[in-house]
């Protein structure tokens, strides 16, 4: 018992130091592991009381005895370890209800949620699998790991785009097409959005970044749901053949405008006429 108590001495140090410094708020992990030395000490004085309580010298005691009845035995278990016993037994459900509920499976949470995975999961489905993705703070490795397994997700796979972020400078600049010259997926969620902009005030990836998305040319959104968004930048190959395709149109072959003529406006109505 001395080594032991001596051997938590330096842990309870690290707590303090930690604590004190402010370098991080997650207390409660050092807390954890200091808890399973303590239920250990806890158990072996438990133990220890319940021998002092019990043993009255030597004499006999009350009890179960090992024939199951119930009397005078010296080998029987006493009243006070059975109320011990009783009373633990009420206790275990009382600490179950704050255990976590899962800590091996992805489950649906504020942080992350339904419309999030099933977002993730459409764009894995019906992605080119050559064509890498990268997302706000990192790529889509937690939801990799959800829909093909953790360890095919880390050891076989080899998922393009694991843990690939997009560049704050490129985000904030907008230019995708001049930074992605082999094309890219960019996912981005409405947590994201909310974590970037409201908690950390834009301090990597600003408001202005996540609305340019939808207006930088040759940036695609080829997916959006609830919660998830899709963008695609083409390879430069690709976009220098729908530059070609593009550039192909003439006055001559482009199609005819609704109510076009002289008079038409920039969406096919006739000058001055207004949208119904």
């Amino acid at each position: 018992m001395t080594y032991l108590g001596a051997a938590l001495v330096p842990v309870f140090a690290v707590f303090l130091v930690v604590l004190a410094s402010a370098s991080g708020d997650m207390y409660f992990r050092y807390q954890g592991f200091i808890m399973v030395p303590v239920t250990v000490l806890g158990a072996t004085a438990l133990a220890y009381a319940l021998d002092g309580m019990e043993e009255n010298d030597g004499q006999q005691r009350d009890g179960w005895r090992p024939d199951g009845g119930w009397g005078s035995d010296s080998g029987g278990i006493g009243g006070t370890t059975v109320l011990v016993i009783v009373l633990l037994l009420v206790l275990l459900p009382l600490g179950l209800a704050a255990f976590h509920p899962s800590p091996y499976v992805y489950q649906p949470n504020k942080q992350v949620t339904d419309a999030q995975i099933d977002g993730y999961g459409s764009a894995f489905e019906y992605r080119q699998s050559d064509v890498q993705f990268a997302g706000i703070r990192g790529g889509p490795e937690r939801y990799v790991d959800y829909h093909y397994g953790t360890n095919r997700a880390r050891e076989t796979l080899n998922f393009p785009g694991y843990k690939d972020p997009i560049p704050t400078s490129v985000f904030a600049a907008g230019n995708y097409t001049e930074h992605y010259e082999d094309g890219r997926y960019m996912a981005t969620t409405r947590t994201d959005r909310l974590r970037e902009v409201a908690l950390y005030d834009g301090l990597r990836y600003g408001e202005e970044g996540f609305r340019a998305l939808d207006a930088t040319p040759g940036v695609n959104r080829v997916m959006s749901s609830e919660g998830f968004r899709l963008h695609y930048v083409p390879p430069e190959e690709q976009r220098s053949i729908e530059a070609d395709a593009a550039g192909g149109v003439t006055a001559a072959n482009a199609p005819p405008q609704i109510g076009g003529g002289e008079n038409a406006g920039p969406f096919g109505r006739p000058a001055g006429v207004g949208a119904a």
